[in-house]
């Protein structure tokens, strides 16, 4: 019997209507013992947490993270693996270092930073050596910034709270997504009565990237930029990105586009590009940026669930 059977035996013994209320404090004893350490019993403490009291500590793997106990994506992720998503952003990196002899990473500007899972990280592993985090959302914020300072990073990492988007000066509401970290920009569906759906809204503070950012390279910036649908419109105030051709790694999601209104907006950004490479791929390959080309991804994916990330180049 391997340790994952095992410990899916004893999980599933301490969850028996009999050990039903010493669950928690049994699995957190066991996680402190770390007599069945591994990523089933870790999930199974972060599922035990109490979503009031707000943080814990994930400590597993190269950095550490402050994350938010009530968050049922990425933070829980975190806490059972140590990572998210980063193995996209090494994939980014290889391709980059393979079509550009000349690109060397010394900058990352993440959009979209979430609690840091990715400009941190590339920072602790020595493939970037500074970062421009935008990170729109108050809560989302303040932990991002608690996890530069954790991790020693202060010096290193320019955070910012703010969203990006087409003009300067503008306020947006955000949608504040329960059981998930990753928040949007709302966009009211006429379709729903607000006493049927009730949104719990803030509202965020929006500048463009152009007005921020002073100057970005192609051969020493990579953007890193998931925003729920938004990227469109904010690559319509960031000219210095796609006019410069500077490689993104965009979110491609039909659904979060068509939310938006924002499919147009990014097609014209693409097409400032000359290729482009689907990272959910196992060996991507350069697929030539055209009209037809990115109407066949939107269409491969539909506007319905699925969505991919993708370097622009």
């Amino acid at each position: 019997m391997n340790n994952n059977t095992r410990t899916a035996r004893l999980i599933t013994w301490l969850k028996s209507p009999l050990r039903a209320k010493q669950y928690s404090i049994l699995i957190r004893a066991l996680c402190a013992a770390r007599q069945f350490d591994g990523e089933l019993l870790r999930e199974a403490y972060f599922d035990s947490l109490d979503p009031e009291r707000e943080f814990s500590i994930a400590n597993r793997g190269n950095e550490k993270y402050v994350v938010l106990n009530s968050d049922r994506g990425i933070s829980k992720i975190l806490f059972v693996k140590g990572s998210f998503d980063f193995d996209k952003v090494e994939k980014a990196l290889s391709i980059m270092k393979t079509t550009n002899r000349r690109f060397k990473l010394e900058t990352l500007i993440d959009i979209g930073a979430n609690i840091g899972t990715v400009c941190i990280p590339a920072i602790k592993r020595g493939l970037a050596a500074s970062a421009v985090a935008f990170e729109p959302e108050p809560l989302n914020h303040r932990v991002l910034v608690a996890n530069v300072f954790l991790n020693d990073l202060a010096d290193k990492i320019n955070v910012y709270n703010l969203a990006l988007g087409a003009e300067n000066n503008q306020t947006l509401r955000f949608e504040l997504l329960p059981g998930s970290g990753e928040h949007r920009v709302y966009t009211a569906d006429e379709s729903e009565s607000p006493s049927e759906h009730p949104k719990k809204l803030t509202t965020v503070k929006s500048e463009t990237f152009d007005s921020i950012v002073p100057a970005v390279d192609k051969c020493s910036h990579l953007v890193w930029m998931d925003t729920q649908g938004y990227e469109g419109i904010i690559l319509q105030g960031a000219r210095k990105i796609t006019q410069g051709k500077v490689p993104t790694v965009i979110e491609f999601w039909p659904e979060g586009m068509k939310r938006m209104g924002s499919y147009l907006a990014l097609k014209t950004a693409m097409l400032n590009y000359s290729e482009y490479y689907d990272l959910a791929a196992p060996n991507p390959r350069p697929i030539k940026i055209s009209d037809a080309s990115i109407d066949n991804l939107y269409g491969q994916l539909g506007e319905v669930g699925h969505w991919t990330d993708i370097l622009l180049v």
